[in-house]
């Protein structure tokens, strides 16, 4: 496994040298709360990202949100590990999300929610109906305005819902050539093929101390001398017990342009 470190800590020279539009696919693998939220008996995980740049500068910059409503079970373990940013076409898999001009805004929300709350129960209704296998909402690709409304909406019918993990949104860049983007923020992370760990602020020191002897295991945090026989689960529960986090697969690959250099319209 790689040395982990913050995303703010991610290098140009890491990130993809291309000079254009990117597609980006994000597969959120597992959450695990910490032995201070195990309790929590009904919590909602949502992800939103955003373009910055309108596509070829014709289309209003879009967004794309994806929320779960998490049910832990009696071990306190909830796998995410088929759920991603989806389309009714797309059953296996995550749909792209396109980052116009390399670069976009992400952040990434776990709330606790009570289980009587309005959007818990919209949510098993569609979740029901639908027949999904996952507890996983996607919304489509909508304007950003459109988000602001939506999420101005929600907050409304949660105003008692406590996070467990707040983030703003907060730019990204994918490529060496966004690094120069006179609107980009002074603040950014950057996004490369890989894992990604989100927890709350309060829980990187205790998780700094750990991180040397655990790794990664199908977005399970894991001790390296834990006993491999043992189920996966078994050997999450004793990896930084009392850090609440969520893990991610973040895919990044350059849009070709379109039409292809070298060919010519045809009448």
């Amino acid at each position: 496994m790689k040395r982990w470190r913050y995303a703010t800590d991610i290098t140009k020279d890491e990130l993809l040298d291309y000079d254009g539009d990117v597609t980006v696919s994000i597969a959120l693998s597992q959450y695990r709360p910490g032995s201070g939220d195990a309790g929590v008996h009904a919590s909602q995980l949502r992800v939103d990202t955003t373009q910055i740049h309108p596509y070829m500068n014709i289309v209003a910059p879009l967004a794309w949100t994806a929320i779960a409503s998490l049910a832990p079970d009696k071990a306190g373990k909830i796998s995410l590990e088929q759920l991603g940013f989806r389309t009714p076409q797309a059953t296996h898999g995550t749909s792209k999300i396109l980052l116009t001009q390399g670069t976009g805004k992400i952040a990434v929300n776990i709330s606790r929610a009570a289980s009587t709350s309005i959007f818990v129960k919209a949510l098993n209704v569609i979740i029901t109906g639908a027949k999904m296998l996952v507890p996983m909402v996607s919304l489509p690709a909508i304007s950003v305005p459109a988000l602001s409304a939506f999420t101005q909406t929600l907050s409304y019918w949660e105003d008692r819902t406590k996070f467990l993990m707040s983030g703003n949104l907060t730019t990204a860049v994918t490529t060496q050539q966004s690094i120069g983007d006179p609107d980009r923020d002074a603040r950014y992370i950057g996004l490369v093929s890989g894992e990604y760990l989100m927890l709350p602020l309060k829980h990187t020191d205790e998780l700094a101390k750990d991180l040397p002897n655990l790794d990664m295991v199908q977005g399970y945090l894991v001790p390296k001398d834990a006993d491999p026989n043992l189920p996966l689960a078994t050997r999450a529960q004793y990896a930084a017990p009392g850090v609440t986090y969520a893990s991610m697969k973040v895919s990044v690959q350059p849009l070709p342009a379109w039409p292809p250099q070298g060919s010519a319209p045809k009448r």
